[in-house]
Order: C-alpha cells, then sequence, then structure tokens
C-alpha cells in the first residue's frame, strides 16, 4: 500500500495542548456540514479567540438544487457536481471573517488539507498559520494527494506555516468517507 507523506512540520506534544482546543472547535464546526459523506469544518482565531467558523456547505443555486434534489449529495453519479458546488470550509471561514480586517495575524485551524483552490483563498485572506490533524491528515484518499500537495507547495513558497497535530483530539466526532470516527 502506498502511503501519503505530507511536508508538513508535527508539533510538539506540549505545544500541542494550546492548540487542541481550537482544532476541535474545526471538527464542531463541521457538525454543520451539508455533505452526507465527510463533514470538514474549519475555524480562524485571532489572539486566542474564534472569530470564524466555517464549514463544506452549499450556497445560493446549489442550495436551492440540493434542497430540491437531495440525491446530488449521495448517488455517486453525481459526484462531479457536488465537488464543483460545494463551498469548501476554508472557503467559508474566511468568507465569514471577512468583518474581521486584515486576516495575516490570524491562525486557521482544519483537520484536514486544503485543497489547490482553498490554498489560494488562505493566501488571498493573508493567513500565515494553519494547523491540521495528523490522524484525519494521513486519512485523506489518494484522489486528493495531488490537490493537496500543491496546496502544501503553493502556501510554502508563501511562507505559510503549516503544522500537524498528533494524537488523539477527544470530544468530538467525524463524518469521513461516510464513516462516523472518533478524533
Amino acid at each position: 500500500m502506498v502511503e501519503w507523506n505530507p511536508d508538513i512540520k508535527i508539533v510538539s506534544p506540549e505545544e500541542a495542548t494550546q492548540h487542541i482546543p481550537f482544532l476541535r472547535e474545526a471538527y464542531r464546526a463541521a457538525y454543520d456540514s451539508h455533505d452526507l459523506v465527510t463533514h470538514t469544518g474549519a475555524v480562524i482565531v485571532r489572539n486566542g479567540l474564534i472569530i470564524s467558523r466555517g464549514y463544506n456547505h452549499f450556497q445560493g443555486e446549489a442550495k436551492k438544487e440540493v434542497d430540491a434534489n437531495p440525491a446530488l449529495l449521495t448517488d455517486p453519479a453525481h459526484k462531479e457536481w457536488k465537488n464543483k458546488n460545494i463551498t469548501h470550509a476554508e472557503r467559508s471561514a474566511i468568507q465569514n471573517a471577512r468583518g474581521n480586517g486584515d486576516l495575516s495575524d490570524t491562525i486557521k485551524y482544519m483537520p484536514w488539507v486544503p485543497c489547490r483552490d482553498c490554498a489560494d483563498d488562505v493566501l488571498k485572506a493573508s493567513i500565515t498559520k494553519m494547523y491540521g490533524h495528523k490522524e484525519l491528515i494521513m486519512k485523506t484518499p489518494e484522489r486528493w494527494w495531488k490537490s493537496c500537495d500543491e496546496a502544501i507547495s503553493i502556501l510554502r513558497k508563501e511562507d505559510v506555516d503549516l503544522y500537524m497535530i498528533e494524537g488523539r483530539i477527544g470530544g468530538v466526532e467525524h463524518l469521513f468517507n461516510g464513516e462516523l470516527w472518533y478524533p
């Protein structure tokens, strides 16, 4: 079996303790997800306070289509439509933070790794530090590796610090690839 090895620093257990509560909140933000297969959430933190939450969901016309035809979320024949129309958690958190001014002094927490498009949004928002959860990151399906590797590379080139927290988060559940998991 091939294993993915993303270029992301692992924080020490001592340092992780200050970040785990925010990562737990990112998992909790995912509870509102519209996706019935994988829930993804993100939070943006400034000075130790969460200023924004986001989760993967549908907006506008896409939301109306999902409401009229819920099979768009579960039928594999509609996977391409779903992937094209879903608003990712990172983008959602950034959109929700717009009223908080410059985001260059913030930290983004999201259990997973951003895709290529979301990395661009992180850069546009001037976020320079991100934390994820190693156990979920390592579950990334192979079909996403290329996009995530591109995102990591782009973020690194622009001096965004990427970190993974290792170990149990506790106090949350998470739907990933159709399976409930307890990080």
